[in-house]
């Protein structure tokens, strides 16, 4: 089993770079960063109850990847070293999307 401990983090990690992207008047287009937490929050929720990655539909984890790419594209080369939540945003999204893979391709 993957470690428990990190993946939280992860999530933890996501919620609150997507709070950031909200709450910063920087990134003006927000690429429906409130219906990805939405489905972040769900998966996470999901995750604490049954200590598994795999139960979150295709679709919503494709919908969470594109708005990542979206936003990651328009600032990652704008934002400041300092505040850069979308790097941060797209770094633990693509962390936790490979452990759900490899939970996914193992078969737990």
């Amino acid at each position: 089993m993957n470690n428990q401990k990190e993946i939280y983090t992860f999530f933890k990690n996501i919620l609150d770079d997507i709070d950031n992207i909200m709450n910063n008047n920087f990134y003006e287009n927000k690429y429906n960063m409130d219906l990805v937490k939405e489905k972040v929050e769900a998966w996470y929720s999901n995750f604490e109850k049954e200590k598994v990655l795999k139960n979150i539909k295709l679709e919503d984890l494709e919908y969470i990847q594109n708005n990542i790419d979206e936003i990651f594209d328009e600032y990652i080369s704008s934002e400041s070293v300092k505040e850069n939540y979308v790097e941060r945003l797209s770094y633990d999204f693509s962390n936790l999307k490979h452990l759900w893979k490899d939970e996914i391709l193992g078969g737990k």
